[in-house]
């Protein structure tokens, strides 16, 4: 390999691995759930695996020796992958954020996908999916909402139960309001949900509308399909552009995961 194309190929491998670190950074930087879609076991093994080959090249090009060449360049395509995939994850994620909510002569559903809640106290996210659902319930007085979220291991209520009461707080009648209160993630708040409608004689082809963060309606949205339920999703806009970021970077090891043991 010619001077000229190692010095491109160690740009490369430094922005890559640069752009890959920095997106675990803010990923902490968000104060995302390490036990979630990832953990700290990645988290570690992204920050050392982008930092101490480049730190120790020229250690680790003495014990590797002739193999080192090809080690060298698998890493660099894997950093890179990783980065092009990222990007294009990421511009289908707030290309699809801008699709407009339709409604038609059917019974609208709204489900509402859970999130951290503080007892009676919605967290940033979750506040922000209440208020997206309160909008659309507003709007159509004769719209029903499932409310769709267990309860964690440091929560003392349901998800579901702290969204009921939020959403009746801001003068939704708790008529319009069912709770399914088991889920435990993105695709248990579909199938639990789905499971909701029929025990409720709610037909499955009704208007139903995914009220999710902006990070997160795509997924939600295939979990769906996976369900064969058709639906829309009502994007809400994460509290800021770290969080949104934080949250991406998780969205994106949960597809990884989802592909994987779906």
């Amino acid at each position: 390999m010619t001077a000229k194309k190692e010095r491109l190929l160690n740009f490369i491998i430094i922005f890559s691995a640069a752009f890959t670190f920095l997106c675990y950074f803010f990923y902490l930087l968000g104060g995302t759930v390490l036990s979630d879609s990832g953990g700290l076991f990645v988290v570690l093994f992204v920050f050392l695996g982008t930092t101490l080959p480049i730190i120790f090249s020229k250690q680790i090009k003495k014990i590797l020796k002739k193999a080192y060449p090809i080690l060298k360049m698998i890493y660099c395509a894997g950093l890179c992958l990783y980065m092009i995939c990222f990007l294009i994850f990421t511009g289908v994620i707030v290309f699809h954020n801008n699709t407009p909510i339709t409604f038609d002569s059917r019974q609208t559903v709204l489900i509402v996908c859970g999130s951290k809640a503080y007892g009676y106290t919605p967290g940033d996210i979750l506040e922000s999916r209440l208020e997206k659902a309160y909008e659309i319930l507003s709007s159509d007085s004769h719209a029903l909402c499932i409310v769709s979220g267990g309860q964690g291991d440091d929560e003392t209520i349901s998800e579901a139960e702290c969204m009921r009461a939020y959403l009746v707080k801001h003068g939704i009648d708790s008529s319009r309001i069912i709770l399914e209160d088991r889920s435990r993630n993105t695709a248990e708040n579909i199938k639990y949900s789905i499971e909701v409608m029929k025990n409720n004689s709610i037909p499955l082809d009704s208007n139903i509308i995914c009220v999710s963060s902006d990070f997160h309606t795509q997924r939600v949205a295939l979990v769906a399909v996976d369900n064969g339920l058709d639906i829309q999703c009502a994007s809400a806009e994460s509290p800021t552009a770290i969080r949104f970021l934080s949250c991406l970077v998780r969205e994106f090891m949960s597809y990884i995961k989802y592909f994987i043991f779906r």
